[in-house]
């Protein structure tokens, strides 16, 4: 179908001024995303141009036809489109309109973004937010993928097919998939549930190019999908019709993708994910697997001759057959057995894991037949012995979870579990890969125990200096359970799924001699004193006293910072129960504490009054925590002195009360001196205007007629700076009256932006609108984000210079909220004026006007709506407000409902 159709005059400027439109970088996003885009001119308006998208909405066949539809049909959309093509300023910001429309092939609501063009016959321009494509039924059906003569597929029926997917796909949500092609538009990867829905046949497209592929299964008969990906665009929504092998059905599926590209700007290929829709499973042909032709052949590398030369994979074997033969030391019985045979060991993988695995079978020495061949021989010129056979496949899910792989599945995870010892794959600190024997050794359960503890550093140390890449160095490790044993490492650098990374092996001896036993048990000894000698100093070091208990409360021993605290002796007294170290009326309370701590049931320490060897008392704050292991039996009391903490507490206390006074003394009052303001302010306006208006006969004099507006215009500006005020100091006050419902925050903003525009035209200051489409509503007080998108408003224009800008927009955070952003390229501000302009009756620049309550004011509105408030600016660049703004409690529940799906 064309891309567009023009009707009128099929005159050169009527098209020059479409192309002109269209060519706004708002309007060539919104058509690249496949939003209908119509143009209509004239008065009665007539649509002149209608693009693919457009048409197949309203089942039109020519642009002409949508002229009754939108503009001249008996209903109150219609209507309002027409009174819109006629009331829109020519060049002025765009405005989103909900309009409702009748008849044609999609009757429904519609939101539109709506412009007039600026020149001599200004189009109006209506660009469908939300809408893609066309309704199913008026989309034509992919040709079908004949199944062969001969087959009798015998198809299970679309009933049979949603039982089928139900008991995987609960409720038939829709099913997610991703997909990754390089830059000639192989895939590279598909993710499983697309398989688990259409078949393994239809879904067989790795290494096959995706047109091709999308040729055979009919999914792009329309050529969306081709023309997306060779123009290399950004798409987010093509639907096509995925047949489901011997079903006898289609699954209708939305494609999106992302071109990718290097840091030098070269295109590598496509990120994208496709979306299936089971709840609109419907009948289609029969198909059986559909590729009959080989995939599409890989760009050549340098293992292509080795692929060749190896042997043919067991039937079923899938992947890209890479021959290895294994090292010795992977296979004890390889030092015994020399029969001869030199049988090629096979390890699947995928195109982009090749170099992974290559660095990974370097490092634990297994060697590929050209690098054997090349050797020739072995060490002193003897020939190398050929290992015995090894078969590798690619790791199953549950083989990736026993072997602790943190990240996405590895290939060649057999092998690594195959190692006479531990092994370890990191990048930075992220830990990639662990396996098994390495985590035996450790002493951990799995690899997210493992990580959780502080992987390598926690197992190791430190690792920055030594030992050096390369080289094999002796270290202590450190077991989970606190054991040591020395362990060699060594570490190599390493290409993990095209990214570096590194390689850390290392090995348990499994037997000693006695002389290393002994200076094993001497390094373990000198690193536990040295330990112990560390954990000394930080306990001195503590001002908190420490009593060491027994599981019955008996006094083991005390700190010294205990002894000077309570004037005891350790040695004087050892033995006696821990209640003894506190005065009668709280012995009842620490001994409760003591009870509930060792159970478990209390974490938090007490108050508690101390008593010391002379009868001295001193306020405590008492904490009890196990010592090692709950057989053990030890406890710690933690005695923290609150003598010199107790006066400060109170005056603190003292100081924030006098605060909270004299806060509210001032709110009262700016409230009650507000009040008593705007009374008499107000009969003067309304005098003013009366006078203004010579309602009781002519004033006579012109000029007492310019003192009367200025006298009008200096009284507004009064009561806006009293009407501030009152707002202040109700939310400092916590008085301010607050309505939160469900406000649509696109049309307060827009409303908004329409109210300040002829002030920005009078300043020459250019606003922008960008409004997110199927925006929810928020929870929050009508009356205060109106208040605040003006005060946003009115800053942004105040602030800027002639030809600045002013762009207004919405969107849907990742969080679940909405979030209202202003942001200017006006004078902006530095730090400290940022500051300043944040304090109540503070101005940066005063000769701008202003009453220095508006960004103030502007953030307490925020704060008291329970909205977030942020702001940037950079002096001479420009400033950005942005509102945080939650969800309606219904609209939150649908969205969080959404994300789950």
């Amino acid at each position: 179908m064309a891309d567009e159709n023009a009707l009128g005059r099929e005159s050169s400027d009527i098209r020059a001024d479409v192309a002109a439109a269209l060519a706004e970088p708002a309007l060539a996003s919104l058509a690249r995303a496949g939003a209908p885009i119509i143009v209509a001119q004239g008065a009665p308006p007539r649509v002149v141009h209608a693009n693919a998208p457009a048409l197949a909405l309203f089942g039109a066949g020519a642009a002409a036809d949508l002229t009754l539809p939108l503009f001249r049909a008996d209903s109150a959309g219609a209507r309002r489109l027409a009174q819109l093509a006629g009331e829109l300023s020519p060049g002025a910001a765009a405005r989103l309109e909900r309009v409702q429309l009748a008849g044609g092939a999609a009757p429904g609501a519609f939101t539109f973004l709506c412009r007039r063009t600026a020149g001599g016959d200004p189009l109006f321009v209506l660009a469908g937010l939300g809408l893609r494509g066309a309704p199913r039924a008026n989309r034509p059906a992919p040709p079908p993928v004949a199944a062969p003569a001969a087959a009798d597929p015998h198809p299970a029926g679309l009933e049979a097919l949603r039982g089928r997917l139900e008991r995987k796909f609960p409720n038939l949500a829709p099913a997610r998939f991703l997909w990754r092609a390089d830059a000639r538009n192989v895939v590279m990867e598909l993710t499983p549930p697309l398989a688990e829905i259409v078949g393994a046949g239809c879904a067989d497209l790795l290494e096959r190019d995706f047109l091709d592929a999308a040729d055979i299964l009919g999914l792009d008969p329309r050529g969306e999908l081709a023309e997306a990906l060779r123009g290399r665009a950004t798409f987010s929504r093509i639907d096509v019709d995925w047949p489901v092998e011997q079903a006898g059905a289609v699954a209708p599926t939305t494609l999106g993708g992302l071109p990718v590209f290097d840091p030098g700007g070269a295109f590598e290929g496509w990120r994208g994910f496709g979306v299936v829709h089971l709840d609109r499973l419907r009948q289609g042909p029969v198909v059986l697997r559909p590729f009959d032709r080989a995939p599409a052949a890989p760009a050549p590398d340098s293992n292509a001759q080795a692929v060749a030369e190896a042997p043919a994979p067991p039937p079923g074997f899938s992947g890209v057959v890479v021959p290895l033969r294994p090292h010795a030391a992977l296979r004890p019985e390889a030092a015994a057995r020399d029969d001869g045979d030199d049988e090629a060991a096979l390890i699947a993988l995928a195109p982009h894991e090749r170099s992974a695995f290559r660095e990974i079978a370097r490092t634990l020495g297994a060697r590929g037949p050209k690098a054997a061949a090349s050797d020739g021989e072995g060490e002193r010129g003897a020939p190398a012995a050929p290992g015995p056979a090894l078969l590798l496949a690619a790791p199953s899910p549950q083989v990736a979870t026993r072997s602790g792989d943190l990240g996405a599945g590895r290939a060649s995870v057999a092998l690594a579990e195959a190692a006479p010892f531990g092994l370890i794959v990191t990048r930075g600190d992220k830990m990639l890969y662990v396996n098994r024997r390495a985590l035996d050794w450790l002493g951990y359960a799995d690899s997210a125990v493992f990580a959780a503890a502080g992987g390598t550093r926690a197992a190791f140390g430190s690792l920055d200096e030594a030992p050096a890449r390369g080289e094999k160095t002796a270290v202590r490790a450190r077991a989970a359970g606190g054991e040591t044993f020395l362990a060699e490492i060594h570490r190599a650098p390493l290409d993990w799924d095209g990214a570096p990374a590194e390689l850390l092996t290392f090995s348990r001896p499994a037997t000693t001699a006695p002389d290393q036993r002994v200076a094993a048990l001497e390094a373990s000894l000198r690193q536990r004193e040295a330990e112990s000698e560390e954990w000394r100093s930080m306990l001195d070091a503590a001002a908190d006293g420490i009593v060491l208990l027994n599981a019955d409360g008996v006094i083991l021993g005390l700190d010294s910072k205990a002894e000077a605290l309570l004037d005891y002796d350790r040695n004087d007294i050892a033995g006696e129960n821990f209640t003894l170290l506190f005065a009668r009326d709280s012995q009842v309370s620490a001994l409760d504490h003591f009870t509930r701590a060792k159970a478990g049931a209390e974490r938090q320490g007490r108050e508690a009054l101390g008593r010391a060897r002379h009868g001295a008392t001193r306020p405590l704050h008492i904490s009890v925590g196990r010592l090692g292991k709950p057989a053990d039996g030890k406890y710690c009391l933690i005695l923290r002195d609150l003598k010199n903490w107790k006066p400060a507490e109170h005056g603190m206390d003292e100081a924030r009360e006098r605060a909270e006074r004299d806060n509210r003394a001032k709110s009262e009052f700016l409230a009650k001196v507000s009040h008593e303001i705007r009374t008499p302010l107000n009969a003067i306006l309304g005098f003013a205007e009366v006078i203004m208006g010579e309602r009781f006969g002519p004033v006579g004099n012109e000029r007492y007629k310019e003192y009367l507006r200025d006298i009008h215009a200096s009284g507004g500006h009064v009561l806006s700076l009293v009407n501030d005020l009152l707002d202040l100091s109700k939310i400092e006050a916590g008085k301010l009256d607050l309505n939160l419902t469900a406000v649509d925050a696109n049309r307060v903003v827009s409303e908004c932006v329409s109210l300040m525009q002829p002030q920005a035209n009078r300043e020459k200051v250019i606003t922008r609108l960008a409004l997110a489409a199927n925006l929810p509503p928020v929870h929050a007080d009508e009356r205060s984000l109106r208040q605040i998108v003006l005060n946003l408003l009115a800053n942004a224009v105040r602030y800027n210079e002639p030809g600045g800008q002013v762009i207004v927009s919405t969107a849907l955070s990742d969080s679940g909220h909405v979030a209202v952003r202003v942001k200017d390229t006006g004078v902006g501000m530095s730090e400290s004026e940022l500051r300043t302009a944040l304090e109540p009756f503070r101005q940066v620049a005063p000769g701008r006007g202003g009453t220095g309550l508006g960004l103030p004011l502007t953030k307490a509105l925020a704060e008291a709506n329970g909205a977030g408030f942020s702001i940037k600016s950079r002096k001479n660049e420009g400033t950005l407000v942005e509102i945080v703004l939650p969800l309606a409690p219904g609209a939150a529940e649908s969205a969080a409902a959404g994300g789950q799906r």
